[in-house]
Formats: C-alpha cells, structure tokens, sequence
C-alpha cells in the first residue's frame, strides 16, 4: 500500500468546535447508534428486545454528556436539556456590557431632560390647580378698580399667547414629546379665567346701569307731580334741594361706567349689545334729567306761592272760626262737670267736643308740616314753631 503525500495547498485550517457543534454532533451520533440498535433488536428474541434498547440508548446519552463536560467544563454541563442562561452568556461580553450601560445612562439622562421639561409648565399652574369660583367671590368682595381687571386679564392674554407660542413636539433624545393636548388644555384655562373676569366686570357695569336709569326714571316721576297739599310741596321741595346737591356726584358716576363698557368692548365682550344700546339712552336721560330738575325747580316755587297764600286764608279762618283757647273756654262752660246732667246727654257732649278738637288739631298739624318750608334759615324756624306751638 503506497503513502499518499499532502501537499500544503490541500491542507484544511483547523476548525474550532463550540459548545452547540459539539452537542449537535454527539446528540446526532447517539441517535445514529440508537436507531442501529433498535434495527438490531429487532431480530432478538422478544424477551430480550425490552431490556436491550433502554440500556443501549442511556449508554449513549450519558457518553454524549461526557464529552460535553469534558470539552466546556462544569458550568455550561447544565444547558444540555436546554436551559440556555442568557444572563451568564451576555454578562461575559464586554462589548454587549458597554451597549447596556450607554442604553442605561441614555434612558436616565432622557428622564432628568423630561423631568425638567414637565417642571417648566408648572408655572401655568395656577391655571388648573387654583379655584376660579373662590377666587372671583373673594375678588367681587375687593370692589378692585377697573384699572385692576384690565391688568389682570391682560396677564392671562398674555399668558394665553405664550401657550400658544410654544411648539407642539419637543424632542428629547430619542424620546419626541406631544404637547398639543396640553397646549389645547392650558388655553381652555386661560380662556375660562378671562371669561370669569370679564363676565364680573360686565355684571358690576350692568348693575351700576340699569340702577342709574331706574333712580333717573323714579325721580323724574317723582318730581314731575304737582303737589296739591302742603306737605307734599315740602317733600318735594327737600328731594330737589338733595337732588341739587347730589348731581355732581351723580355726573362723576357715568364717565367711569362707560369706561367699562370700553374695557369690556376692547376684550370682545359677548353679550353686551343691549346694554350698549341702554348706556346710550342712559346719556339721553341724563340731560333730560337735568332738564327735569330746572323745570321741577320753576313748578315748585310757584306752587309754594300758590300754597303760602292758602296758608294764609287757613290761618285766617283758623283764627276766625275758633281758636284753642276758644275751644278751652268752651270745655270749660259747656262740658258736664257735675251730676245734674244725664250720663247720654253728657257722652253725646263729650263726643261733639271731641270731634271739634281733632278736626281743628288736623288742620294745625297739617299746616305745621309744610310751615318750614317759608323759613329762611333754621333759627327762624325754630322760634317760628316756638310760637306756633304756644298759639295754638
């Protein structure tokens, strides 16, 4: 038998066998020699076939795990049912230990960038977290000037813009964050804040308003009767002279309601229309009321000379028909006195009489109530009633 040579470009490189070559072909080697036995086993006897192909096919398997051990050591022996440990196989590679480590510090850097990201909409947090019912109840209570509601809802516009300004996707590392529902959330806040303080602005204009035009309307009909008793004449003539007085004050008040209605305009104030519309008129009544005052003015103080010289007819015939001590030496000359007169013809006495003396007392009083009103000044009127009360 001849040698063969082998030159070098024949020659294979060795090949290294890792641990799954190995199992795969001691696995595949005992199956070979498994299904030869059970092939052989077959021409022994049946007795002998049960006992044969068991110990053959264990022979084999516990040969295959030799190997095994033997070519990778102890601690890889128990993956050969197939329970592979990942944990330990990564564990031992340094470049896959680098990988998780720069996912690691990756995922906890992204988390402090979205940490401060959501920090920085906390400054909107009054927005959400602060109740708007509370805090208008306790703002109508500061009765605050306008120029207050202005500056306020101004903040929340611009507040509002700044929201709006922002952009919808923020980008943090591989992480991209959505903002447009909460964009759309802090707007809506926004919106319902200056909605609050404008609609307590409109109520406080829409109050002061129509309680203008009533007072304007419930005066002017008031002054506008003709008084046709005297103490009637002197209410009269006291709620003109309050009148006069107050109509400074009275004017001072409709330059800073219509500064509202201004405000309220100037922020697209829904609703207002209407109220507009009556802040108009409310200029028409105005000088209609001050046209109202001159005029009552005039009818007044001929009325009060018109009265005055009734006053002094009244007076006249007062002094005419009876006076009071009249009426004293009467009671004391025709009033029963003594027993001699019969009890019904001394009630019907008293009665008389007492009809006399209320209907002259009425009079008196009635003239005494509107008698102020021809004093010149406050000492007059004081000894004017002095002597008033000792006549009569």
């Amino acid at each position: 038998m001849g040698a063969s040579s082998i030159c070098p470009s024949s020659m294979q490189p060795e090949k290294t066998l890792d641990f799954a070559d190995v199992v795969e072909f001691k696995l595949d080697e005992g199956k070979l020699k498994h299904d030869q036995a059970f092939a052989s086993a077959e021409t022994l006897p049946v007795d002998n076939q049960a006992n044969a192909v068991p110990e053959q096919s264990t022979n084999e398997e516990l040969n295959a795990a030799q190997v095994a051990v033997a070519v990778l050591g102890s601690d890889t022996a128990a993956t050969l049912n197939g329970q592979i440990n990942h944990y330990q196989t990564i564990s031992k590679d340094e470049e896959i230990m680098k990988i998780l480590m720069h996912i690691g510090n990756g995922i906890s850097f992204s988390a402090t960038g979205m940490q401060k990201y959501v920090g920085y909409w906390d400054k909107h947090k009054l927005l959400w977290n602060q109740d708007n019912q509370a805090f208008i109840r306790r703002y109508a209570k500061a009765n605050r000037p306008l120029q207050q509601f202005r500056a306020d809802i101004e903040r929340y516009r611009e507040q509002q813009q700044n929201i709006q300004n922002k952009d919808l996707t923020n980008t943090i590392n591989f992480m991209q964050v959505d903002t447009n529902l909460l964009k759309a959330s802090l707007s809506e806040h926004t919106v319902q804040w200056i909605a609050k303080l404008t609609g307590l602005l409109n109520q406080i204009a829409k109050d002061e308003l129509y309680e203008l035009l009533h007072m304007l309307k419930k005066r002017s009909e008031k002054l506008g009767v003709k008084p046709t008793k005297l103490n009637h004449l002197a209410e009269s003539i006291r709620l003109l002279q309050v009148l006069k007085e107050n109509l400074p004050h009275l004017s001072s008040r409709f330059k800073p309601l219509e500064k509202k209605y201004e405000l309220l305009s100037e922020f697209d104030c829904q609703g207002i229309d209407e109220e507009i519309r009556d802040l108009q008129n409310l200029k028409v009544q105005r000088e209609a009321y001050e046209l109202m005052i001159s005029e009552a003015n005039t009818m007044l103080q001929k009325c009060k000379l018109v009265m005055k010289q009734q006053l002094q007819d009244t007076l006249m015939e007062l002094n005419t028909i009876m006076s009071m001590s009249d009426l004293r030496s009467e009671a004391d000359s025709s009033l029963p006195y003594n027993a001699e007169v019969d009890s019904i013809s001394a009630q019907k006495a008293l009665m008389d009489f007492d009809t006399k003396l209320k209907s002259t007392k009425a009079r008196q009083a009635a003239m005494k109530t509107g008698l102020e009103i021809y004093l010149d000044s406050k000492k007059s009127n004081t000894k004017a009633l002095h002597k008033w009360n000792e006549t009569f």
